[in-house]
């Protein structure tokens, strides 16, 4: 199992188990986050979830058991995650650009150029960094990311 089905896992429960609100939270299609699941349990040879008429309804023992450590396992991650920014913050002028994973390797060659000819400061490191939509946000929120670049069909 790997970080981020662990944190399918948790934003499926935060979503009361309704697979259509944690897609769209995970900026993943349904059927993209579902086929995740029933792989994921096929390859464990468990069921994390019961179900009812095919609908997620609650966790099975095994899925409470996972559900409790990937919630410690993630926020691990996290602390990790601010040790090495508070460094990166302590040691130089530290700017971080979060950007949707989606959207990445269209933007990533023209925001780095454009980086690189206007913040030509040694002191300065700016760091750019991809993350689905749920992940950003929560590090927008806890100031580990300070810009987050999205794109909206508004």
């Amino acid at each position: 199992m790997d970080i981020n089905q662990m944190k399918y896992i948790i934003c499926i429960a935060e979503n009361n188990f309704n697979i259509t609100k944690a897609a769209d939270k995970l900026y993943v299609s349904q059927p993209a986050l579902s086929k995740t699941i029933k792989t994921l349990e096929e390859n464990l040879g468990i069921d994390i979830f019961k179900r009812k008429k095919g609908r997620l309804v609650d966790f099975s023992d095994i899925g409470k058991i996972l559900y409790q450590n990937a919630l410690e396992i993630i926020d691990l991650e996290n602390k990790i995650q601010k040790s090495i920014l508070e460094y990166k913050k302590k040691s130089k002028s530290y700017i971080s650009i979060g950007i949707l994973s989606v959207f990445m390797p269209i933007v990533y060659k023209q925001i780095n150029s454009i980086l690189n000819k206007y913040f030509q400061d040694e002191d300065l490191m700016i760091d750019i960094v991809e993350y689905n939509y749920w992940d950003l946000i929560k590090k927008f929120e806890d100031g580990q990311i300070d810009i987050i670049i999205t794109i909206s069909t508004f």
